[in-house]
């Protein structure tokens, strides 16, 4: 089963928001066996709207639209579906009783306007949606599915779980599985070179992504039979694993933050962080575990807590290597011996905060994983 995701609004093509929605269902049509072709965006245009549709059911068993439900003029989706399908759109009075109640529930008298999220067209199932106004459309032509939901990330995911898996759950024949292994001090083509004839291999596939955290290694096995593609994931991943051995320092959804932390708790030992360049981000980034392992942090001038462990991060300043080019030293110390120092190096100040973030707890983890007895 193939699927394309569209993305409706002028909004999305303008930048004024990031389209996290595409990301989110990506991921969960893939682990329904679903594979994605391609993800389309497209503004609050009608003509638009019914090309890119039109088109995306010519390739792919299953369309799924966010955005353009809503109640203004410019919500063009179900135009634009019942203009494609040559279908009238109609009011539902289900779905209006749904959407008075809504409104008055609230203590609040409804828009005439919001009448065009009560339609439907005859191949148009609704999907309720419980966190909002717009329900969303199942619509099925010529064995065929096209789902529209809103645009607003929390409607959409509960409208996603709540009345689209159910209907998706069994659909697809394929069965696919991924396994993402996180690397750190090696760049992305070096990854590429020591897989070498991983690459080669249409199935399982491997592929590299460079990220903030390091370089990403995604393996992906499909077929229909899953006790198979499980099989070949796994030797594929042991394959990875031999080949990149220390440079692997965590997999699946695991967060540099967690790793560390987790090897500190385990050694019980703690940290603290000192900050300049970094404004407070690497304290953010270790609280988020809600690890004891970390025992707070300071920025500037303030006090540091005492700690096993102490992180410096130095103020920034210009390094020489260009126009707008800045650097900081961040510095390891435990038990206020310095055991291990670096630079980071960056063209702007928001990209010398995250690139040093990542800087130091690639620092940290080296060290605690070359002194697994601390």
């Amino acid at each position: 089963m193939k699927a394309e995701i569209v993305s409706i609004g002028s909004e999305l093509l303008e930048g004024q928001i990031t389209d996290t929605n595409a990301t989110f269902l990506a991921q969960e049509l893939l682990g329904l066996g679903i594979a994605v072709g391609r993800v389309t965006g497209v503004g609050d245009s009608l003509h638009d709207i019914r090309d890119v549709l039109a088109s995306a059911l010519e390739r792919a068993d299953l369309v799924v639209c966010t955005g353009g439900i809503g109640p203004t003029p410019d919500d063009l989706t179900r135009e634009a579906i019942a203009d494609l399908l040559r279908e009238q759109m109609t009011l539902d009075p289900v779905l209006e009783r749904d959407l008075r109640s809504y409104f008055s529930g609230r203590g609040r008298q409804m828009p005439e306007q919001n009448l065009k999220q009560a339609t439907l067209i005859p191949s148009a199932q609704p999907l309720r949606n419980r966190s909002g106004t717009a329900p969303g459309w199942w619509v099925e032509t010529n064995g065929r599915v096209i789902v529209t939901m809103p645009g607003v990330p929390r409607e959409m995911r509960t409208i996603w779980r709540e009345e689209v898996l159910p209907r998706l759950e069994g659909r697809s024949e394929e069965v696919i599985r991924t396994a993402t292994l996180k690397t750190y001090g090696l760049g992305e083509s070096s990854v590429a070179q020591d897989l070498g004839g991983l690459w080669l291999r249409p199935n399982p596939s491997v592929a590299t992504y460079a990220k903030s955290d390091g370089v990403h290694v995604v393996v992906r096995s499909r077929g229909t039979n899953e006790a198979e593609v499980e099989r070949s994931l796994g030797e594929t991943v042991e394959e990875v694993r031999r080949i990149l051995g220390d440079a692997i320092w965590g997999e699946g959804e695991a967060t540099l933050p967690e790793v560390i932390t987790d090897k500190l708790e385990t050694a019980g030992a703690t940290i603290s962080t000192w900050e300049d360049t970094t404004g407070g981000a690497l304290a953010a980034a270790l609280a988020a575990t809600a690890s004891p392992s970390f025992v707070g942090g300071s920025v500037l001038h303030q006090a540091t807590p005492r700690a096993d462990y102490t992180v410096s991060v130095g103020a920034p300043s210009s390094n020489g290597e260009g126009p707008g080019a800045f650097s900081c030293e961040v510095e390891l110390y435990e038990g206020g011996r310095r055991v291990a120092s670096a630079t980071s190096t960056a063209h702007s100040d928001e990209a010398l905060r995250e690139r040093t973030v990542y800087r130091v707890l690639h620092l940290l983890y080296e060290h605690l994983a070359r002194n697994p007895q601390v």
